[in-house]
């Protein structure tokens, strides 16, 4: 599937040019076998856009979604559902090779603190609980959010704090991989190993929605 631009697309969307991609690059690029991988996948859905492909490259797989209907859509894994956070805490943080966060690109509610998150920010916090030595980590970047986001948004807000900048509408995606590096090195002492993005949607011609992924070792 081509990258598309979704401002322009009627119906249901294909989305898995980002994941399909990015499977490349880690086999094609990085030369790493994943058939005996444990993987996780966070907002799973029903499956449709990335977990399936996933699926058919690992060896075993547990899926999160807070939706019960879309999670009995997917065939030959371990399912658990709930409040992401929740399905976390179910899963005991039990260990993995490869991690993928389908983050949504916004606000979105949550049991837990104020009843809300950002993207995918917090749960990075979880990831060096969830594996041995090594992982890989896939989750989705928005580095221009589009539609009802303004600058002084509670979206906003989170975004700046995150990322440590001043304004956070338009974001370069080269400063977001080198973010990550320092991320990890100063808050969790990990070392990231391989790492690139890949361009996985376009709104109006311009590209919004990445999928980063990289190599973290301990």
């Amino acid at each position: 599937m081509a990258l598309i631009d979704i401002s322009e697309q009627k119906g249901d969307i294909d989305r898995s040019h980002g994941i399909v991609e990015s499977l490349k690059i880690i086999k094609d690029q990085w030369k790493i076998d994943m058939s005996e991988m444990n993987a996780l996948d966070m907002f799973a859905g029903d499956g449709t856009w990335c977990t399936n492909n996933i699926k058919e490259e690992v060896a075993s797989m547990t899926c999160c979604d807070i939706d019960p209907n879309k999670l009995a859509k997917i065939e030959g894994v371990k399912r658990v559902s709930g409040d992401i956070f929740d399905c976390l805490d179910h899963i005991n943080f039990q260990k993995f090779d490869l991690i993928h966060i389908d983050n949504p690109s916004s606000i979105w509610k949550t049991n837990v603190d104020d009843g809300y998150a950002a993207e995918y920010f917090r749960l990075l916090n979880y990831v060096p609980r969830l594996f041995e030595e090594k992982c890989i980590v896939i989750h989705n970047l928005n580095t221009a959010p589009y539609g009802e986001y303004t600058e002084d948004s509670l979206w906003a807000q989170e975004r700046r704090e995150f990322y440590g900048v001043e304004q956070s509408g338009l974001l370069n995606v080269n400063d977001l991989v080198e973010f990550h590096k320092q991320y990890y090195a100063n808050f969790h002492k990990i070392e990231v190993g391989n790492i690139t993005v890949v361009p996985r949607e376009m709104y109006e011609g311009i590209i919004y929605w990445w999928n980063i992924i990289y190599e973290l070792k301990k």
